[in-house]
């Protein structure tokens, strides 16, 4: 990942945590090697302190805790870090990822026809439960942001309601179980003590939602310090609740030193070049090679994509019926993301359509229904716009509403392996890396916001050797 030498940037963090004072937020571009600078500053913690180091998911942390071993540092997910905050307060709880849909059952019963309802109200509580949000206004916001459909319909006010009632039931312990969601936010909402560290170490703090980020920041002593490392410019989670301003309300908050990682070791520097004409601290490592930047018609992308490569979109809606094409030449082909197969068979299942022309009629009244609600409300349509897109484009051609599901089902997979060409929208790709990558440009940079540009960024530097600037859709 890096040069054998540490950078000026990195030996800067080190000397931070051994003798600096206050807190201190790490500004890490893409491809800096942030966790290993992170690991390596453990080495220069004063001796005697305690030291939490916050992981951003189970496999991070069991790999942080075996190349830690032997250092005076607690490696933890923030739910782990979370549940024994409860179990000291609470007792042992059973963790049980049916909690919240029995609480559903209670209020609607459990049967086929009540399965998507239930689905979105455990959704939204979720949600809720990361977002802190407690109140009727604030659920409201959130239907609408993340698109949850049994909300629709003149059904808000009563899903709200059932939101709410929800919430207040998870707060109560009395059924002795607890879900995952409850990890983190029940410390929070019912006050427990918390096991307070000298230093806290936390990674990818721009994709922490507002209960990570509170239970994080407590749990640091009051004379105690905190390293909180993230990219403010790879901040594109917010449609998954992630809170988009995390990395600056975290600084603001702890009124904390802030420190670059500026040397990105992925990248050729060809990609980043490109990618400084987003964000031009960004900087080559020494002696990386020059690899490719370069443009290419949608044609010969569709000729030359070969499998191992990664076609980067910003919606998912122009990736439907390319990745059917690849699959019907018998090239092995699919999009990243069963999630979202998922929430489009969903809404197919909802329109109780008993036609192909039935269904995308009950599709095209919806968006535009709903766009229209959205955008007069000043919120964004963009979910709406892709999902009807998506579902459009799929049902092209098919006979039956049953060949529109069997497509979805077929097209959408979580296995980005390198036997086939993987076709992704940019948020899937995070965290992923490939020696060639062909970018979608029509698709982005189309609405204002800094997250839009985040969106650029984040798809220009998942590639290491090769990046194809893609002209058009057709």
């Amino acid at each position: 990942m890096r040069t054998t030498l540490w950078s000026t940037y990195q030996l800067a963090v080190f000397a931070n945590v051994a003798t600096g004072t206050g807190h201190t937020v790490v500004n890490a571009v893409a491809g800096s090697g942030k966790t290993t600078t992170i690991e390596e500053a453990t080495n220069h913690i004063p001796k005697g302190l305690s030291t939490l180091f916050v992981a951003f998911n189970k496999s991070i942390a069991t790999e942080l805790g075996r190349r830690l071993q032997g250092r005076p540092v607690e490696v933890s997910t923030l739910h782990s870090y979370g549940l024994k905050c409860i179990t000291a307060s609470l007792g042992r709880l059973r963790i049980d990822g049916h909690r919240v849909d029995d609480f559903c059952v209670a209020l609607h019963g459990r049967d086929s026809k009540t399965f998507d309802l239930r689905r979105d109200l455990a959704k939204a509580v979720s949600l809720a439960k990361g977002a802190l949000a407690s109140d009727a206004d604030q659920i409201d916001a959130l239907i609408d942001a993340f698109g949850i459909e049994s909300a629709q319909n003149g059904a808000r006010a009563g899903f709200v309601r059932d939101t709410l009632k929800i919430l207040e039931q998870c707060t109560s312990t009395e059924d002795g179980r607890i879900d995952f969601d409850d990890m983190i936010w029940l410390p929070l909402v019912l006050d427990l003590p918390q096991r307070k560290f000298d230093r806290v170490f936390v990674d990818e703090t721009q994709d922490l939602n507002a209960a990570q980020i509170e239970l994080t920041l407590r749990a640091c002593k009051a004379d105690g310090r905190i390293l909180a490392v993230g990219d403010p410019r790879q901040a594109i989670y917010r449609f998954r609740g992630a809170d988009e301003q995390a990395f600056a309300n975290v600084k603001a908050r702890l009124s904390a030193t802030e420190l670059p990682l500026s040397v990105c070791y992925r990248c050729c520097a060809a990609v980043v070049r490109e990618a400084q004409e987003i964000v031009p601290g960004i900087e080559a490592a020494p002696g990386a090679e020059e690899g490719e930047v370069r443009t290419a018609t949608f044609k010969a992308m569709r000729r030359d994509a070969a499998p191992g490569d990664f076609i980067l979109s910003r919606t998912n809606a122009p990736l439907v019926s390319l990745c059917m094409g690849f699959i019907a030449e018998g090239r092995k082909a699919a999009i990243n993301g069963r999630d979202i197969g998922a929430s489009l068979g969903a809404l197919v299942k909802k329109s109780k359509a008993p036609t192909v022309e039935a269904l995308r009629n009950y599709v095209e009244e919806w968006a535009a229904k709903e766009c229209n609600r959205l955008a007069a409300k000043g919120r964004d349509t963009q979910v709406v716009e892709d999902k009807a897109s998506c579902i459009l484009a799929i049902s092209e051609g098919a006979e039956t509403v049953k060949d529109v599901l069997d497509r979805i089902e077929s097209l959408f997979s979580d296995t980005a392996d390198e036997s086939r060409i993987v076709l992704s929208t940019t948020h899937k790709a995070k965290g992923l890396e490939r020696d060639r990558v062909w970018m979608l440009t029509a698709t982005y940079r189309k609405r204002p916001g800094v997250e839009e540009q985040n969106l650029a960024y984040v798809a220009i530097t998942r590639a290491k050797k090769v990046l194809v600037l893609v002209e058009g859709l057709h």
